[in-house]
């Protein structure tokens, strides 16, 4: 399906860890030890797990799917441990079988994939996606579409505009009110993309338009005047 949304980056947990202890406020003690009693792992674990790099995509299906997208979330990890745990807590919530070396979890008839692939743990719900990692079937990946091209810093993200490429599920669901609908055949009609890519020293954004002749910034103030 098309790509609807990209996100992918790595922290610096140790530094991450260390914000988050000098900006949380005081009601936030205890936080990890009720993190530690709902998914059965100690926080200190959870972020000694981690090695900060991850990612995000969202691609959108047609057919008869109760869920009309694909979700892939990858994280990297130092060792399998991490995800053994924590899919003995989903086990109380859930059916999950292994097989192979991946988890498969099925919520309501909805197989959801979980398992360590080079150093990264993929969840995903895309139909058949253990059995295509298995047989190297893959046929593309996040470096074969177009947010290769803001992937270059230490974050990069890329959301669709294009509104026409959304599984017609969701246009209908975003389409029924319609004043909501009228700024959104706008957006279609006037954007392509938005593109992000971050670093240490520069970040930049890529807003892509679909009408070449008209200025950019005209297109833009048109659209926020549409949503007051």
């Amino acid at each position: 399906g098309d790509l609807l949304l990209a996100m992918a980056g790595a922290f610096d947990l140790e530094k991450l860890q260390k914000i988050i202890k000098d900006v949380a406020p005081p009601e936030a003690e205890g936080v990890g030890k009720k993190i530690e009693e709902t998914i059965g792992v100690p926080a200190n674990d959870l972020w000694q797990a981690f090695t900060g790099d991850f990612s995000i995509a969202i691609n959108g299906i047609e057919g008869e799917s109760m869920i009309p997208v694909e979700l892939f979330i990858g994280l990297g990890v130092d060792n399998d441990a991490i995800q053994e745990a924590l899919m003995g807590t989903v086990e109380n919530m859930a059916t999950v079988n292994q097989e192979g070396d991946f988890f498969v979890i099925n919520i309501q008839g909805i197989e959801i994939y979980s398992g360590i692939v080079n150093g990264i743990w993929v969840i995903t719900n895309a139909n058949g996606y253990k059995d295509k990692v298995k047989d190297g079937g893959l046929k593309a990946s996040l470096p074969d579409t177009k947010f290769q091209e803001f992937a270059g810093g230490s974050m990069g993200m890329f959301l669709n505009l294009d509104l026409n490429s959304y599984p017609s599920m969701i246009t209908q669901q975003l389409s029924q009110n319609p004043e909501q609908n009228e700024w959104l055949e706008y957006l279609t009609e006037s954007f392509s993309y938005l593109g992000i890519s971050g670093g240490n020293y520069l970040s930049t954004a890529t807003l892509k338009t679909n009408k070449p002749n008209e200025n950019s910034l005209y297109t833009i103030m048109k659209m926020t005047e549409m949503m007051d």
